[in-house]
């Protein structure tokens, strides 16, 4: 969370399944340590957060995550300085769900001008685990959602990948992407 400034509010909420069971679900900071059932085929992680608009804030106000992994996945050791709990558990592993950073070419206000832009994606993993890309797509959608374009992915190597897709013209969108 950003804190508390005047007229500004944020939430999160977050979910943990078994196959399409919930498990466990919070509306905080995600702090939990479910049971995990026996016979489960896969888990999902969803993370969400939502905003209140704000004049002067005009990116995105939601923003959501799902991380998908196999029930068997080969967990890894805890690094150095985590801790599993609140209160500084440490007797846990680590899922080595993918991590990403993503940057593309837009000023201060998150606008990208119309046109053919390029951006960058590393994409990695939770603890350092060694898992292999086999394919990675990145689409863009310019009307809320509703409809999305895929862009040009190509490999650069080590977990990098430079993306290419087109910004339409201004008017043509609801001024989002």
């Amino acid at each position: 969370p950003d804190g508390t400034a005047s007229g500004l509010s944020e939430s999160e909420a977050w979910n943990i399944k078994a196959d399409s069971t919930t498990i466990s679900s919070g509306s905080s900071v995600l702090q939990a340590e479910p049971a995990m059932p026996s016979g489960t085929k896969r888990y999902s992680i969803a993370y969400s957060t939502t905003r209140s608009d704000d004049p002067y804030f005009t990116l995105s106000t939601a923003s959501s995550t799902t991380w998908t992994f196999p029930a068997d996945v080969q967990t890894t050791a805890l690094p150095a300085n985590w801790t599993c709990t609140p209160n500084g558990g440490t007797s846990c592993s680590v899922v080595p769900v993918i991590t990403r950073q993503y940057q593309l070419p837009e000023n201060l206000l998150g606008q990208i001008p119309s046109g053919g832009a390029q951006g960058s994606i590393t994409l990695g993993h939770l603890a350092g685990a060694t898992v292999a890309f086999k394919k990675v797509k990145f689409s863009v959608s310019w009307d809320g959602g509703s409809t999305w374009t895929a862009a040009t992915v190509t490999p650069e190597g080590d977990g990098q990948y430079s993306v290419a897709f087109t910004v339409p013209a201004v008017g043509s969108t609801n001024g989002f992407g």
